[in-house]
């Protein structure tokens, strides 16, 4: 393969499927020299403290607490460290302050990882990088031992990943679209988290119908509504003092509910208050994990926290 420098032996009859994979690989297409990529028809500028960039129109601009929480490891099963652009391709901006405690599902067949671009402040301390000259002359500096899905750059003071995704041409066109703007606004920012917290205990009720609660890993929790007459001995204050801080851009409800499974360490028929936590939702998805803690109300003592994704 002359334009690869490099020469293969296959065995005779090769399936076809296999020799038209090869090419450049996807990060080679995105940094390697040459002239710079026109930015097609469609696409937005979005700028951030003086950077600007220009993206397809379809990436909306979200705050980076929307960057998803839960990676995917190349080995069935297994969860991995966070990739932020599985969720959605999109322009995430600033630092990520969500998803605190949020645990991540195990998956089988990981999705094919997404396009994007998320801008916020960061210096390469710490890292080994080499300097990347775009067509238009700006120089980045890029990690040396990139060679996944993900690009890492600084520039003008801010770290910047470029997720690759299934079109590395149109990922050319972001990167070679980048430069300085100084004095420039920010692009406002589409999907966003909220910054409250709900301090105030919310109105107890009494469960009216089943629920199967954090179904997040294939097992989840099994609530039913009371019995006639079934009464708690304990409030549900006193639960919801249990149930620790409440988590930002979180809404919390409280039933009294039978646990009618064994998931809770065999608390099986337990009258309990539950604490149910419900993320805000997005155009881009839930901020956070939704959460439910699990309270005895006979004697008061958590039967079960736990945190889904």
């Amino acid at each position: 393969m002359p334009a690869l420098g490099v020469t293969f032996d296959f065995p005779a009859g090769a399936p076809a499927a296999i020799l038209g994979t090869m090419g450049p690989s996807p990060q080679g297409v995105v940094t390697e020299a040459g002239p710079a990529t026109p930015v097609p028809r469609g696409w937005h500028s979005v700028r951030f403290a003086g950077v600007h960039v220009d993206t397809p129109g379809s990436w909306p601009t979200a705050s980076a607490d929307l960057t998803t929480p839960c990676g995917h490891s190349s080995q069935p099963g297994q969860a991995a460290p966070a990739e932020p652009f599985w969720r959605a391709a999109a322009v995430y901006i600033g630092p990520d302050q969500g998803a605190v405690g949020a645990s991540c599902p195990l998956v089988l067949a990981p999705p094919p990882p997404k396009a994007g671009i998320w801008l916020q402040a960061g210096s390469p301390e710490g890292w080994q990088t080499v300097a990347l000259s775009l067509p238009s002359g700006v120089t980045v500096l890029e990690a040396r031992d990139d060679n996944g899905p993900l690009l890492h750059l600084w520039f003008h003071g801010l770290f910047i990943q470029l997720g690759i995704g299934k079109n590395p041409f149109a990922l050319r066109a972001v990167l070679d679209s980048l430069r300085y703007d100084a004095g420039a606004p920010d692009t406002a920012v589409r999907y966003a988290c909220p910054t409250w917290a709900q301090h105030a205990m919310p109105h107890p009720m009494r469960l009216a119908r089943h629920m199967d609660v954090l179904p997040f890993d294939g097992d989840g929790f099994n609530l039913d509504p009371p019995h006639t007459g079934q009464q708690a001995l304990t409030s549900a204050a006193s639960a919801w003092r249990r149930s620790g801080p409440p988590a930002v851009g979180v809404n919390y409800r409280i039933y009294l509910a039978r646990l009618t499974d064994d998931q809770a360490g065999g608390q099986h028929g337990t009258l309990v208050w539950a604490v149910y936590g419900v993320p805000h939702l997005t155009g881009l998805g839930p901020c956070t994990g939704y959460s439910l803690w699990l309270v005895d109300s006979r004697t008061g003592k958590v039967i079960e926290g736990a945190v889904g994704s």
